[in-house]
């Protein structure tokens, strides 16, 4: 027997082929003459430009171009009845509403995706990154893999996502606190700037946003188990934990002491303890006393910097 080699019609090209623009001429035609009307008793169709219409429902706006399984179909475009009867003339009545479902439709997707990342980071912290597959995270939400497919093509999307979000999270609080942010010099002159106070603020903040907020937290547990198994995972715990914000501190020290070895060293004695912390917290029974133990060695450290600066 002859296996006949599959190959594939799909294109990744942008501009549409001949070959496509001949099959949609045909799928049109196609169309026009394969709809039957069942009812028109009031002549209600075709309809006259001067008509009015209501226009209701999620299939207004999002309309389901084909089937589900193998009756669908890839499409490189698709126009919805809304935008059907806008381009023809027809006046929509129901505006407003329309605008107004858009509006609930597209913040109920946003929290569901965001759903999404916060159940898939608990897995990832629970069993590892390597060791959850789309399965497991479909069937803690509650959905098909498939649905889960809707909105996320693939694990590593989801790692994406919510390493994005994460980056917008400690820059809406380096916002908050009026700290400095951006490439090392910014922070380095900005520091100049900055209260001791903040400094002191800042910090708890940041250990407890580590600690206790279960996004961050379960990201920082992530990565700790992670690290050893892939580099990509190894670099983006040195980035949030380890030496990124190791070398954070030295360039803000750099920018107020004039030797380089002494702000490294002061970088260490800062935020060697701060790391440790965040390990013994988690396995301590009275947490609080952990965060007052961070509270304590901050305070100390400001008070040993000052003597220094005098």
């Amino acid at each position: 027997m002859t296996v006949k080699k599959w190959k594939h019609s799909g294109t990744k090209k942008h501009s549409m082929s001949d070959r496509e623009i001949r099959n949609g001429l045909l799928s049109e035609k196609v169309a026009e003459e394969g709809i039957v009307l069942l009812k028109n008793d009031k002549k209600t169709l075709p309809l006259n430009i001067s008509t009015k219409i209501g226009l209701y429902g999620a299939g207004a706006g999002k309309t389901v171009k084909g089937g589900t399984g193998s009756g669908d179909v890839n499409n490189r475009s698709n126009i919805s009845i809304y935008q059907g009867l806008k381009e023809n003339g027809i006046q929509i009545v129901s505006e407003k509403w329309l605008a107004n479902y858009e509006s609930i439709y597209a913040e109920a997707r946003r929290a569901w995706k965001e759903k999404i990342l916060e159940e898939a980071l608990k897995l990832f912290a629970q069993s590892g990154y390597m060791g959850t597959s789309m399965n497991e995270i479909a069937s803690r939400l509650g959905v098909t893999k498939a649905a889960l497919y809707k909105h996320y093509s693939s694990k590593q999307e989801i790692l994406d996502s919510i390493v994005e979000r994460m980056n917008q999270m400690d820059v809406k609080r380096a916002k908050e606190y009026e700290m400095p942010d951006g490439d090392m010099e910014d922070v380095i002159a900005g520091y100049k700037n900055i209260a001791l106070e903040k400094i002191r603020q800042f910090t708890k903040v940041q250990f407890l946003h580590w600690t206790e907020e279960e996004f961050s937290c379960c990201f920082r547990k992530m990565l700790t188990l992670e690290q050893y198994r892939d580099p990509k995972m190894a670099k983006l715990y040195q980035n949030y934990l380890a030496e990124g914000p190791l070398r954070y501190m030295e360039a803000v020290f750099s920018g107020i002491v004039e030797s380089g070895e002494d702000a490294k060293q002061l970088a260490m004695d800062f935020y060697g303890p701060i790391f440790l912390l965040y390990s013994i917290y988690d396995g301590a029974e009275n947490k609080q006393e952990v965060v007052k133990q961070v509270e304590e060695h901050v305070e100390k450290f400001a008070k040993r910097f000052q003597k220094m600066l005098v």
